[in-house]
C-alpha cells in the first residue's frame, strides 16, 4: 500500500472542508482520513493557498471579536487539524454511498475510529485555546445536506446530498414528476429510507457530543441546540471555572434567548445535584450566578420582577434559582463595592427565587458543602467586573 501523502490530504481537507466551514459555502467531504493521519496532519503544516488562508483567518477573527477584542489568531494547531479531520470523517460516515466504496460496516468502523481519535486529542489548556478552537467550529451546526425526493406515477426515489438522476426528470408532465427538496441538519445526517447506511441517529448524536467536549466554547455557545443535548463536560466546567472563561461564555449566552439558555443549563445542571457532584455543581452555579446577576441588574433597571417558578418549566426555573443563590453568595463576598441602593434592589429581586420552595430545597441539598462556598465564589465575577482580565490567559 502506497504511503499517505499528508500534504495532499491536508490541502484537500482545508480547501473542501475547513475553509467553507468558517467562510460559508459548500462543504465537500472526501475520502475518509482516518485516525493516524488526522493526528499527524497539523505537524509543521503550512496551507499552500495563501489567499484563502488569509480570508479564513479574517473570518475567524470576526467570530472571536463577537466575544473579545482580538486582532490576531494563531494558525490551526495540531489539535485543530485533528479535530477538523475527525468532524470530516463523522460527516462522511453518514454518506449513503460509503458502503459501496468500502467493505461492510464501513460507517460504523469510521465512526469508531473518529471517536477514538477525538479522545486522544488534548483538551484546550487555556481560554485562548478554547477560543481558537471555537473560531474553527462555531458554524458546525450550520452544516446541512440537501436532499431531493423525485416521485412519478409508478414510484419515487430519494437522493441524499446528491443531485437527482437526469433520466428521472424527463417527460415531467406525462410521468407526473414531482420534486420535493429538504435540508437535513447535522444531527439528522444519518441516512434514511432506501439508502439507509445503517448509522444509528442516537449513536451519531453521541459522537457529536464527544466532539463538542473537545471544543467547550462551541459546546456552550450552542447550548440551546436540539441535538445533541448539552451536558456538562470536564472541559466545559474547566472553562467556566476561570474568570476569563466565564466572562467569555456569559457574553455569548447573553445574546441568546434567556428561556432557552436557562432551560438548557438547568437540564444539564440538575443531574449534578442528584449525583452529589458538589464541586461540578458549584462551578456550574458560578456561571448561572453571573447570568442571573446580569439579568437582575437589567430587570431592576426596568422595574421588572423575577419570573415565577413553574412546574412546566422546571429546568429553566432550576437554572434561575441556582443562579440566584450563586448571585447572593457573590454579593455577600463583593457586594460592598456596590452602591447600597443598587444592592438592596438586587437583593429584593433575588429574594423570591432564593426563598421559594425550589430555592429552599436546593439550599438544603447544598448545606453540607457550605464551608466550600467562600473559596468557590470568591473567584466569581459580577457582570462586567472581569472585563480587565485577559481572555487569552
Amino acid at each position: 500500500m502506497a504511503p499517505v501523502d499528508l500534504g495532499t490530504v491536508a490541502e484537500r481537507l482545508f480547501v473542501d472542508f475547513m475553509a467553507p466551514l468558517v467562510l460559508g459555502g459548500d462543504v465537500r467531504p472526501g475520502r475518509p482520513i482516518g485516525g493516524r493521519a488526522a493526528l499527524a496532519l497539523g505537524q509543521d503544516r503550512t496551507v499552500a493557498d495563501a489567499d484563502r488562508h488569509a480570508h479564513v483567518q479574517l473570518a475567524r477573527i470576526r467570530v472571536a471579536r463577537r466575544l473579545v477584542p482580538v486582532d490576531r489568531l494563531p494558525d490551526a494547531t495540531v489539535e485543530e487539524w485533528a479535530l477538523a479531520a475527525c468532524l470530516h470523517d463523522l460527516v462522511q460516515s453518514t454518506h449513503p454511498g460509503l458502503e459501496g466504496l468500502f467493505s461492510g460496516g464501513a460507517a460504523e468502523k469510521l465512526t469508531a475510529i473518529a471517536l477514538e481519535t477525538i479522545r486522544r486529542i488534548a483538551k484546550p489548556r487555556t481560554v485562548g485555546e478554547a477560543l481558537s478552537r471555537h473560531t474553527w467550529f462555531a458554524r458546525m451546526f450550520e452544516i446541512v445536506r440537501r436532499d431531493t425526493t423525485v416521485s412519478w406515477w409508478i414510484g419515487s426515489r430519494t437522493f441524499l446530498g446528491t443531485p437527482p438522476a437526469p433520466h428521472l426528470m424527463t417527460w415531467p408532465d406525462l410521468r407526473r414528476v414531482r420534486i420535493k427538496k429538504m435540508e437535513s441538519a447535522l444531527a439528522d445526517l444519518p441516512a434514511r429510507g432506501e439508502q439507509d447506511n445503517g448509522i444509528d441517529k442516537l449513536a451519531f448524536s453521541r459522537s457529536l457530543a464527544v466532539f463538542l467536549h473537545q471544543t467547550p466554547l462551541t459546546d456552550l455557545c450552542t447550548v440551546h441546540r436540539a441535538a445533541p443535548l448539552f451536558a456538562w463536560s470536564p472541559a466545559a466546567l474547566e472553562l467556566v471555572a476561570t474568570r476569563a472563561g466565564r466572562t467569555l461564555v456569559a457574553r455569548a449566552l447573553r445574546a441568546m434567548p434567556e428561556p432557552l439558555v436557562s432551560a438548557a443549563l438547568g437540564r444539564a445542571t440538575r443531574p449534578l445535584v442528584a449525583a452529589e457532584a458538589w464541586r461540578e455543581l458549584l462551578t456550574a452555579m458560578m456561571l448561572l450566578g453571573h447570568l442571573t446577576l446580569t439579568s437582575a441588574q437589567r430587570a431592576v433597571l426596568h422595574g421588572e420582577s423575577p419570573p415565577p417558578a413553574s412546574h412546566e418549566d422546571i429546568d429553566a426555573s432550576f437554572a434561575r434559582t441556582a443562579g440566584a443563590l450563586a448571585a447572593r453568595e457573590q454579593m455577600a463576598l463583593e457586594g460592598h463595592t456596590m452602591p447600597s441602593a443598587e444592592r438592596a434592589a438586587l437583593e429584593a429581586y433575588l429574594r423570591p427565587l432564593c426563598e421559594g420552595p425550589l430555592g429552599r430545597d436546593l439550599s438544603g441539598a447544598l448545606s453540607p458543602y457550605r464551608h466550600f462556598f467562600p473559596s468557590f465564589f470568591a473567584n466569581a465575577a459580577f457582570s462586567g467586573a472581569s472585563s480587565k482580565t485577559s481572555i487569552l490567559e
